[in-house]
């Protein structure tokens, strides 16, 4: 009798652990498409945080590729102005 009780106990323990495991995943992709979400209204503006990615040939035009932390947008500036902004589809040139 001992043995089917103590199986019972691991049982149930690892139901609630299973359980516990789906909720927190569950919460996981809520929160992942929440910040998705969120990302698409941000715009460019000042107070986004850049990094820029540089090398010789592009700072001898005064080009460089920026990343805008906070909308998750890749941004192509010349003369610390946004040119372009870099898509799935491609390059959208806004001269």
């Amino acid at each position: 009798m001992g043995l089917v009780n103590k199986a019972s106990a691991i049982s149930s323990r690892m139901s609630a652990r299973r359980d516990h495991e789906i909720h927190l995943m569950m919460q996981l992709t809520r929160t992942v498409q929440k910040r998705s979400n969120s990302r698409r209204r941000v715009q460019y503006d000042e107070d986004e945080v850049m990094l820029a990615l540089t090398d010789t040939y592009m700072n001898t035009i005064d080009l460089s590729v920026v990343f805008g932390e906070l909308s998750g947008k890749i941004f192509i500036l010349e003369n610390d102005v946004v040119r372009a902004v870099v898509r799935d589809t491609g390059i959208v040139n806004d001269l």
